[in-house]
């Protein structure tokens, strides 16, 4: 049990610690995100730096991890990781249109509906029918591979438009992190591909135009006021 001189100090702590996050969150509307520690590294982390467990280090902004490309994507490969899936969706969509163009006209007319299942379509390629040549057993193939890398391609691309026009990481959203971006959504995309970014769908514009965020200062980024008055309640809590 707490003596009546305790009592009257934690009340008053309680009190005082009430008054100042309230005028924080009133006057800031929401504190700049802080550093952290990473216990695997045993070194601080700059604010959006998260430890992967796969590529067994800490990554600048780090979104999730790619295991088509072997790496994290984050602060220094996200540009690049938007833009290859761009041309993913593109080459998978005119890829199936000239594919589907050239089998409706050589393969669909003498085909038997079992012949689109692929082992069939495979095994009367080596061993069967003498009209299915290689070049239809391959495309059949391609039909296969280029609807899902299409699908997954754009699925992504839209994602992270969308992620990045709001100022958030994948991680961000996965782990409901409340933090909010105060920056407009041309400066966000600034901050990924840098000046004049639709240029970076056209040629790599990385060289000549810089992302302007450096992964460390996140001026942009705040603390929501929904996190700080959980943040002062749990503190109250703990008193």
């Amino acid at each position: 049990m707490r003596s009546t001189k305790q009592q009257e100090y934690y009340k008053q702590l309680r009190d005082d610690i009430s008054v100042q996050c309230s005028k924080s969150a009133d006057v800031n509307h929401g504190s700049v995100i802080s550093w952290g520690w990473c216990k695997k590294c045993q070194h601080d982390q700059p604010p959006r730096c998260h430890h992967c467990i796969i590529c067994r280090r800490c990554i600048l902004k780090r979104d999730h991890h790619c295991y088509i490309t072997g790496a994290c994507i984050g602060l220094a490969n996200q540009r690049h990781f938007v833009v290859m899936n761009f041309y993913i969706a593109v080459a998978s969509v005119v890829g199936l249109y000239f594919i589907a163009a050239y089998l409706a006209d050589e393969f669909v007319p003498l085909a038997d509906p079992s012949d689109y299942v692929l082992p069939v379509t495979l095994y009367r390629g080596a061993f069967g029918t003498n009209w299915i040549q290689t070049h239809h057993v391959l495309m059949i193939i391609h039909i296969y591979t280029l609807w899902w890398t299409g699908f997954a391609a754009v699925g992504f691309f839209l994602w992270h438009v969308v992620i990045i026009s709001v100022g958030r990481t994948t991680h961000e959203v996965r782990s409901g992190a409340k933090l909010r971006c105060t920056a407009t959504v041309a400066e966000n995309f600034r901050s990924v591909f840098g000046a004049l970014w639709l240029l970076n769908f056209v040629f790599p514009a990385h060289i000549a135009f810089q992302q302007t965020s450096n992964g460390i200062h996140w001026d942009n980024i705040k603390a929501s006021t929904v996190a700080i008055s959980q943040s002062r309640d749990s503190g109250l809590r703990n008193l």
